[in-house]
């Protein structure tokens, strides 16, 4: 069969009421083939995003019928009718929507493939998610469409996403999910994205490469500035380092205005005190210490957590204390220093007593150490 190609003006919005509607008047007309009626939903808005609606209707290899028209402004996430195709020939149909840009190229498009018999309605949801995804249309490669940001292979009754808005992932800031048809979109907030940009549900306001159409380079958005990455240095400690970002430029070419994307660079300040530097490790522990005639003593180890100060590393050294313990050390000999000397003794509860008392005869304790009573000189 020929293609045939129209071109008509205000695609128009229709409800489902609608829909079924104007199917039961084609339904009560004389034989013929059946009738196929081609919504679209989009959560892009026309006449910023887009301005244009392509429709292909195929069977097999063959293009039977293409409608063309210019998008009804306003927003798309309801159903809009876009084409009507009368005396359709039974079997399995290709159903191709493509929205279009002021220079009539191609934003986004979607096929889907109809198995249905008698008259229908076929709506075609065509999401934000799938700006800039392409894939593959020839080989023997299957996933040739794209859905929710991803390549599909086309189908007939496609599985829902969601069942309410709940089901469908977060979104960046420009657009909230809605679910309708089984399918999670995002429309764009009022004027949350600029001239030249569209919203995208999870890279957030993109500039396009095709909507906006031009005479000069002024006739373009101006440029368009990613969000600084942050700021990085070689050294973990350093107090500068080097922040980058996306940097989109348009001229006019051709009647469009083509981007061009560059990065760009400035010197950044870094506050990284306190921020970690190394490895944090303790020294073995030292043996426990004592005192004389004491069961409870403590033993030492030195720590160091390395973090930022100033722009070096420091080790930040501190010092950890565990007590420790012995058994009773009474009865036990115990050594008193005097300051020159030592004097022995015993000890009875936690204090070194009897000094001196191994002198022969028995002495006393001095400052140099022990000596025998009755000034007979040091204890042997």
């Amino acid at each position: 069969m020929a293609s045939t190609r129209r071109t008509e003006v205000g695609a128009g919005r229709v409800g489902v009421l609608g829909g079924l509607s104007l199917l039961a008047l084609i339904s009560s007309c004389a034989a013929r083939g059946p009738t196929v009626v081609v919504s679209v939903v989009t959560d892009l808005a026309a006449g910023k995003d887009f301005v244009g609606v392509r429709v292909e209707l195929g069977q097999g290899l063959d293009v039977l019928e293409e409608r063309e028209r210019v998008a009804a402004l306003g927003s798309w996430v309801t159903p809009h009718q876009v084409a009507v195709f009368d005396d359709v020939p039974e079997g399995t149909l290709r159903v191709r929507a493509s929205l279009l840009a002021v220079g009539g190229e191609t934003l986004i498009a979607r096929e889907m493939i109809d198995t249905h018999t008698g008259d229908r309605a076929i709506n075609v949801i065509l999401e934000s998610s799938c700006f800039g995804v392409t894939c593959a249309r020839d080989g023997d490669a299957p996933a040739t469409e794209c859905r929710g940001g991803r390549c599909v292979e086309p189908c007939a009754d496609c599985p829902p996403q969601c069942v309410a808005a709940t089901d469908c992932p977060p979104s960046d800031a420009c657009g909230a999910p809605e679910c309708v048809l089984g399918t999670c979109i995002y429309p764009e907030g009022a004027d949350r994205c600029p001239p030249g940009q569209l919203c995208h549900p999870t890279r957030g306001c993109v500039p396009t490469t095709v909507v906006v159409g031009c005479v000069v380079d002024e006739d373009c958005p101006a440029p368009v500035l990613g969000s600084w990455s942050s700021c990085d240095a070689a050294a973990t400690c350093a107090t500068t380092g080097d922040r980058a970002r996306d940097r989109t430029t348009f001229t006019c070419v051709g009647g469009r205005c083509a981007p061009t994307t560059a990065i760009e660079h400035e010197a950044c300040a870094r506050d990284t005190d306190g921020t970690p530097c190394g490895t944090d490790g303790c020294s073995d522990w030292t043996e426990c210490g004592f005192a004389e005639c004491v069961s409870t003593g403590a033993r030492y180890r030195t720590c160091s957590s390395p973090s930022c100060a100033g722009g070096v590393c420091d080790g930040h050294d501190r010092e950890q204390m565990e007590p420790c313990t012995r058994g009773p050390q009474d009865g036990l000999p115990c050594m008193v220093n005097t300051g020159y000397g030592y004097c022995g003794g015993t000890c009875a509860g936690t204090t070194c007593s009897d000094l001196c008392a191994d002198c022969p005869g028995g002495g006393f304790c001095a400052e140099s150490g022990c000596y025998l009573s009755g000034g007979g000189g040091r204890c042997p």
